[in-house]
């Protein structure tokens, strides 16, 4: 189905849950309507819990919840459209918008899962999306967002640009498609935006297809095993990395004390460069203690003289 087609549809839904007779939408508690459902989809507001169908209202501050293999796609009354992964908590905070008036507002936050999101009409200022760790801000924009376990929040950029920050003041643009930046926790920066791992790419593009109304639920799961296992990878490389360079660290430390021990003073040592310091050992002591008859310490060190007797000159 051609997408302007589609949205014309979905707009018209909207129209017939009686969404656009009101003019602001802060009136009305209905924001948008889903349009594909795959599975177990509910929305749930305290003790209040709804199953969504297609073409079924969502309201402000609904939890909307999707089950193991399930999935949706929603969209709201300023024409943005999120779909939503298997086993998501979307938390739908606030929207206010007046059809051709300014000073609108969106916000949402996902406490976990999965979602891509696409920004309706309203100024890039109206959006607001958080999660447990980072808040982001978007200009025009499509993006992925991934919360997992503790909060951990992964933003994957399709087009537009998204500015990622957190409580701790650090912040990272995005603004080339196909690069992300992960958030940790509280007290973590976001990291420096760089290329997307395949592993994530891939997730984003199981969620739900609205034109078809399906997902492709063997292929999430594969994408999801293979993102955990990439972050697992990545952790483990970087163990690695942190072990050699305690390693490097102690043969420089022990390195210092042999060059200090053959030539009475600790030369200035590199610490990216172990080699260096093996050749200063080797230059220093090895001459230094090589000729006991004769030039006993005279290579060693530059202030050391001719040795006599047993080549300890230095």
């Amino acid at each position: 189905m051609d997408v302007l087609i589609f949205r014309a549809t979905v707009l018209a839904s909207i129209v017939s849950l009686g969404l656009a007779a009101a003019p602001p939408v802060e009136a009305q508690d209905t924001i948008g309507v889903a349009v594909a459902v795959i599975s177990d989809v509910k929305a749930e507001q305290g003790k209040d819990v709804r199953q969504i169908n297609l073409q079924s209202g969502v309201n402000r501050n609904d939890l909307v919840v999707t089950g193991d293999g399930s999935s949706t796609q929603l969209m709201f009354m300023d024409e943005t459209v999120i779909s939503i992964g298997p086993n998501a908590d979307l938390l739908l905070d606030d929207m206010v918008y007046t059809p051709g008036a300014e000073g609108g507002t969106f916000a949402i936050t996902v406490k976990q899962g999965l979602i891509r999101m696409a920004s309706g009409i309203q100024s890039s200022n109206a959006y607001e999306i958080h999660t447990p760790v980072a808040t982001i801000g978007i200009r025009g924009t499509e993006f992925d967002v991934l919360v997992e376990e503790g909060g951990e929040t992964s933003v994957l950029l399709h087009s537009g640009s998204v500015l990622v920050t957190n409580g701790v003041g650090g912040q990272t643009l995005l603004t080339e498609p196909g690069t992300f930046t992960s958030v940790t926790g509280r007290a973590d920066p976001p990291s420096e935006a760089n290329a997307a791992p395949q592993a994530l790419k891939n997730m984003g593009e199981t969620l739900v297809k609205p034109e078809k109304g399906e997902t492709l639920q063997a292929e999430w799961k594969e994408a999801k095993k293979a993102w955990i296992e990439a972050k697992k990878a990545a952790k483990t490389e970087l163990r690695v990395q942190k072990a050699e360079a305690r390693d490097d660290q102690k043969a420089l430390r022990e390195a210092a004390k042999l060059a200090k021990k053959a030539g009475g003073k600790t030369p200035k040592l590199k610490a990216s460069a172990v080699s260096e310091v093996s050749a200063v050992v080797g230059n220093g002591g090895g001459n230094g203690n090589g000729n006991g008859n004769g030039n006993g310490g005279g290579n060693g060190h530059k202030n050391c003289g001719k040795g006599k007797g047993k080549g300890n000159a230095c």
